[in-house]
């Protein structure tokens, strides 16, 4: 079998070279050589082609898949806790959230993110955004006032202690593509190269300290420590939505909390 491998060869077979294509298993041509397109029967030019379709799907749905986790905001956080042994039977059924931001946007990201998992527990909990606005001085007796008025009979206190980013270096690679057609008896092979990396990324980190005291006594029953990481898109509000959800699972997983 001889095969043809020039462009003058490709035009006398009756197809044009392709600008910036080369054929499969070929250098400089577009095509394969007449004598193996003879091989390629309808039926197998059929099942030929639906393989290709198949391969660039799927190869497609990888891409988009790998695209959506690298931009999409993530963060994971590791808690350390500690119950208080006094309490250790204590069971808190209605939570006042507070978060001591001087930031008003701030508090509320933070207290309405975890006012959001403990509802999806069906925990009861309330943010002190809402009983106890930042708009006047409060005395003891106020606040026990409040406490009582509304049923709390437990306080959490999110405080941030730490924040800082971390800078990772993304180093630079390439990577290559290709698609292939089937034209009646000739099969083009197309590819691309793309380079990306070269440059560094920051990537957040913070630390929180959670306490949960006991309105009661006024000890603290709980105490957790965090550390929450991000990806490089991740914003605060993908950091304490992480936080929030470890903080209350663990709440749950203790039986500190109950419905």
């Amino acid at each position: 079998m001889k095969f043809k491998g020039n462009s003058k060869d490709c035009v006398m077979l009756g197809t044009k070279p392709m600008s910036g294509s080369r054929p499969y298993g070929f250098k400089g041509c577009t095509t394969f050589a007449k004598s193996f397109a003879t091989l390629m029967t309808p039926e197998i030019q059929q099942t030929f082609g639906k393989i290709l379709k198949i391969i660039m799907e799927r190869f497609k749905l990888i891409l988009v898949a790998l695209m959506i986790f690298y931009l999409t905001g993530c963060a994971w956080t590791t808690l350390n806790t500690v119950k208080n042994p006094e309490l250790s039977q204590v069971k808190f059924r209605k939570i006042l959230i507070v978060a001591p931001f001087s930031d008003i946007g701030l508090r509320k990201q933070t207290e309405n993110a975890f006012l959001t998992q403990f509802n999806l527990l069906g925990i009861n909990a309330v943010p002190s955004i809402e009983l106890i606005p930042p708009v006047k001085d409060y005395t003891e007796q106020d606040l026990l006032k409040i406490l009582e008025q509304n049923n709390i009979d437990g306080v959490l206190v999110v405080a941030l202690q730490d924040y800082w980013t971390s800078q990772v270096y993304i180093p630079k690679r390439s990577l290559s593509q290709g698609s292939a057609s089937l034209f009646g008896n000739s099969l083009y092979y197309q590819s691309y190269t793309q380079e990306y990396g070269g440059y560094y990324i920051s990537k957040p980190r913070v630390n929180f300290e959670i306490r949960l005291f006991d309105v009661q006594t006024g000890q603290v029953a709980w105490l957790a420590t965090s550390l929450t990481r991000g990806n490089a898109f991740a914003d605060y509000n993908t950091l304490v939505t992480s936080l929030a959800k470890e903080v209350v699972k663990k709440l749950n997983d203790e039986n500190v909390i109950k419905k």
